[in-house]
């Protein structure tokens, strides 16, 4: 016997379901699915307004069933995997075959030296950089794009957190759980005010920290729209290495 009830859902293209709930603010925000790596929404993807409804029978052995609307009820539009996802479908097998018949990508260069790499180890928050860098490389070298984008920003706020705490005896993480909230580069408190305060860092360094904070939003609208997002992967990468560079290779000053 099954009990169906309407929920609102967190679902990626591909129709997996990764979070439920009666309210919008149960839902989790999340960039890609942890299952397929495939684009995630909340909202109805082209009027960018509606909930995502579902239904789903719960049976008495504790298995669940989804059943995922497959239009949007605002602007009737079909969702992703609604009709015509079988099209979608095999032309995403196709663009699977063709990747696997070319060479697997791999980073231009390493940023994250062995001397980087013990410096960083020797801080408190150094191996949360590590991890995201590495993650980064993972997701780069399979070609998901928007998580290794993710991945490589994380690990630059890390490198900033971890240099703060080390040099300059700030400890950003637990001034957050003392209630205040840091952004990267935008608001009230955010991490590149902290390192100016405390460092002297170049115009191009500042620039380029600016830079990534003011293109997340277009980054956001590519993930959407299914462009790949490789050249802008590349560039993140490439400024997160001059990054450690200044902070981990001594040529950084204490102001």
């Amino acid at each position: 016997m099954a009990n169906a009830k309407v929920k609102l859902v967190t679902v990626c293209e591909d129709e997996h379901v990764l979070s439920s709930g009666d309210e919008f603010e149960d839902l989790v925000d999340i960039n890609h699915c942890h299952h397929c790596g495939s684009p995630v929404y909340r909202v109805c993807p082209n009027c960018e307004s509606a909930p995502i409804y579902a239904w789903v029978r719960s049976y008495e052995d504790g298995s669940k069933e989804w059943t995922v609307a497959e239009y949007c009820f605002v602007c009737s539009e079909p969702y992703p995997w609604g009709p015509g996802r079988v099209g979608r479908a095999i032309r995403k097998i196709d663009k699977k075959l063709a990747d696997l018949q070319s060479p697997r990508p791999t980073p231009k260069r390493t940023i994250l030296t062995h001397s980087r790499q013990e410096a960083l180890q020797d801080t408190k928050y150094g191996d949360e950089v590590i991890s995201h860098i590495q993650e980064g490389d993972r997701c780069y070298e399979n070609r998901l794009w928007q998580p290794a984008l993710g991945s490589y920003i994380h690990a630059l706020e890390w490198a900033a957190i971890a240099y703060l705490e080390a040099e300059a005896d700030v400890d950003v993480i637990e001034r957050e759980r003392e209630g205040i909230y840091y952004n990267l580069a935008g608001g009230k408190h955010n991490l590149l005010d902290e390192l100016t305060n405390e460092v002297e860092l170049d115009q191009k360094t500042i620039s380029q920290i600016r830079g990534i904070n003011q293109g997340e939003r277009r980054w956001m609208a590519h993930h959407k729209t299914g462009e790949t997002l490789q050249d802008e992967v590349d560039v993140i990468r490439a400024r997160l290495g001059t990054f450690l560079g200044t902070l981990f290779d001594n040529e950084m000053v204490i102001g």
